[in-house]
């Protein structure tokens, strides 16, 4: 397109017309893109040219670039003949520095100068308005000449809005020693598509060589967080690139910024301290060091300044501020660690109190001292751990205890001297000396060719023991007492029962045991008989007698007898029809079989042995002569399962064997008696237990 541009500032012109013949046809397909240029011109009417329609920077890397439009548009062919010139106006829309401003551009063709196949065959385009401002709204307008001058319908119109400059959303954190700050990105849609990724670098102001850290971040997400961490406090610029696929043209950002330090964080700080001492004394008081951190440490040493070291010496009655101040870049930018020391004297005794406590079973007359909290308290501003201490001595190898309740003091002190003391009372429960009894019941025999026997005790002071094991005796030894019947040691006593009595005591307590000796005869009618023969002639005869004969009768339990009535029931009608074995006295009574055996414990049930024809009851437990003295015996027998009668006789020995099966019932079951009689020697008159043996059902 020939350029006859007669005017380049303005659109002053004189194609004014009033005939509509002469006006020619409206522009067509108009259209407007802006282009960045290197180009360093204003903005003029110059038809400029075509540039890289790629998006660039206002500041892009390879120098300044200004925004431009290119126009392009038909015209009307049919009136081509009719066009002397072409007028074309930019409008600077809104408010700004463009606002309502105008520019404008004349080509002038001459009449006819343009032909029906220029205007059908080829575009006509306009490169120019160099420096628009980015972001802002144009209008563009092109008309042909002439045209009349209230006319405004000739005109063709296209608004254009240009590219505002990128730079990228941030918002910073204050953090000390770093650059920490979150990138907001694609926070222009015009810019979205155009980058790949951001590179971001710090480096020391007015040096870009001295890089201290670098970052490169996709653009795959709407924000990201960047931290340059441990950066020493002063100024610092930080660089933001755009990359994408048009290299030369995408923005970058610069900004200057300044890092800043933070005071050191105190870690340790003792707590206040009070110490006690004599009145108008000193002392040397020592405490844990202080410390302090930085978040990094490694750029600088932390610098502390004290007002005290431990170990100072410090005034009764004073209070002291000990102070530690840490920094790491500035004096003035400190962290402080302050406490007090307070210096008092302790002439006050401690707070104590006691209470009566009774001595355990475990060590009934030993005192281990009191519990603390829980039978004594102690309250005191300087407490000594081993300030409490009594009047009397603990443990096993201490005081002993007597019984009933002793006076205690207890004595407590603090670690200056004060004292105070409480009274309490301990306790020894004990009755009787700890101690077990020695088995005390024995049958012995006469001395040999004498009747009557020497007592001589096989036990003694070495048999004692203790029945608590933590009892500790009073006094240096233990002492048994022992008489029999009434008799010291060494004593001859005759033929019977007679009590044992055992004292034993030490300096405070004693116990009495009781038990029952029975001296019987010692006695051999050939001489010296060994017992072996004596035990085997006994069971000989026995199993002799059992070999003669057996009768069996069963005869029930009478209601309402007792066992024993029962027992000398069946003993009467056996010796009535049995003269020879009648026996003598009044055997009907039961008080003629009844005698206690001393204490001596024996099995539940009866144990009758009654001799048969011997002269007088008095004479019945000397007897001598197996053939001449027969021997009658009732024995209750739980386990028989019925009630019989057995006797046998040994025409031999003429001693007379009876077996009686006495049976009841209880509410347990069947119970089974037996009666026995048969020949013997040396045996006690009558024995069964205290036991009535109406009323009870155990035999």
């Amino acid at each position: 397109m020939m350029d006859y541009r007669k005017n380049l500032v303005g659109c002053d012109h004189a194609y004014w017309t009033n005939n509509n013949d002469e006006i020619p046809g409206r522009v067509k397909d108009l259209d407007a893109i802006y282009y960045y240029t290197q180009c360093n011109r204003s903005l003029s009417e110059e038809p400029g040219q075509m540039s890289d329609r790629c998006p660039s920077s206002c500041d892009a890397n390879n120098g300044k670039s200004y925004i431009a439009i290119n126009i392009t548009f038909k015209l009307d062919y049919t009136s081509a003949s009719k066009l002397t010139a072409i007028e074309i106006k930019l409008f600077g829309l809104y408010g700004g520095f463009h606002g309502g401003k105008t520019w404008c551009v004349l080509y002038e063709y001459g009449k006819g100068n343009v032909t029906y196949n220029d205007a059908k065959n080829h575009i006509f385009y306009y490169d120019g308005f160099i420096g628009l401002v980015p972001g802002y709204e144009y209008e563009v307008g092109i008309r042909g000449l002439p045209t009349a001058r209230v006319d405004e319908s000739t005109w063709s119109k296209f608004k254009i809005k240009t590219r505002p400059c990128w730079k990228p959303f941030i918002m910073w954190h204050l953090t000390p020693f770093a650059l920490n700050f979150t990138l907001i990105l694609n926070s222009q849609d015009d810019y979205k598509d155009s980058i790949d990724e951001y590179y971001i670098a710090v480096y020391s102001s007015g040096s870009s060589s001295s890089i201290h850290g670098e970052q490169i971040i996709q653009n795959k997400y709407n924000t990201t967080q960047v931290v340059f961490g441990c950066l020493e406090p002063h100024n610092y610029t930080l660089e933001i690139r755009a990359r994408g696929t048009c290299e030369s043209c995408l923005p970058y950002v610069k900004e200057n910024l300044t890092i800043f330090s933070a005071k050191p964080l105190v870690t340790a700080c003792p707590d206040n301290i009070t110490l006690y001492t004599e009145f108008g004394g000193n002392v040397s008081v020592t405490w844990p060091i202080p410390s302090a951190s930085s978040p990094c440490p490694s750029l600088a040493p932390i610098k502390s300044k004290q007002s005290h070291h431990p170990g100072d010496v410090f005034q009764e009655g004073t209070i002291t501020e000990v102070r530690y101040d840490f920094s790491q870049y500035y004096q003035d930018d400190n962290a402080t660690c302050s406490f007090f020391i307070h210096i008092l004297s302790d002439t006050d005794p401690p707070v104590v109190t006691c209470a009566n406590i009774t001595l355990p079973t475990e060590s009934p007359n030993t005192f281990n001292g009191l519990i603390d909290g829980e039978s004594y308290t102690y309250a005191d501003a300087n407490p000594d751990p081993k300030g409490i201490t009594y009047n009397v001595t603990q443990g096993i190898t201490g005081d002993l205890f007597p019984q009933g309740y002793t006076p205690v003091t207890l004595v407590a002190k603090d670690t200056f001297g004060n004292k105070a003391t409480c009274v309490f009372y301990v306790e020894n429960v004990l009755t009787e000396l700890p101690v077990n009894c020695p088995s005390l019941d024995h049958t012995v025999t006469t001395d040999p060719g004498k009747d009557t026997y020497t007592f001589h005790p096989s036990f003694g002071e070495h048999n004692i023991t203790k029945s608590v094991a933590g009892y500790i005796y009073h006094g240096d030894t233990v002492v048994m007492e022992i008489t029999l019947g009434g008799s010291p040691v060494g004593t001859s006593v005759s033929i019977g029962a007679h009590e044992i009595v055992v004292i034993i005591h030490d300096d405070v307590l004693n116990k009495t045991c009781r038990g029952l000796y029975t001296v019987t005869e010692e006695h051999f009618p050939t001489g010296s008989v060994p017992i072996a023969i004596i035990v085997g002639s006994v069971l000989g005869i026995a199993l002799a007698i059992l070999a003669l004969f057996t009768i069996n009768n069963y005869w029930p339990k009478e209601p309402g007898e007792s066992r024993l009535g029962t027992c000398l029931e069946k003993l009467r009608n056996l010796t009535a029809t049995d003269p020879e074995n009648k026996l003598p006295g009044d055997y009907t009574s039961e008080a003629f079989y009844s005698r206690v055996d001393q204490g001596k414990t024996i099995e539940p049930g009866i144990d009758l042995n009654i001799l048969v024809n011997a002269p007088e009851p008095s004479e019945y437990s000397s007897a001598t002569n197996i053939n001449d003295i027969k021997m009658h015996k009732c024995e209750i027998h739980p386990d028989s399962p019925g009630s019989q009668h057995d006797t046998g006789f040994d025409t031999g020995t003429g001693v007379v064997y009876s077996q009686e099966h006495l049976q009841h019932s209880t509410e347990d079951g069947d119970v089974d008696e037996r009666g026995e009689s048969s020949g013997g020697t040396s045996w006690p008159l009558l024995q069964h237990s205290d036991t009535s043996v109406a009323d009870s059902d155990t035999l």
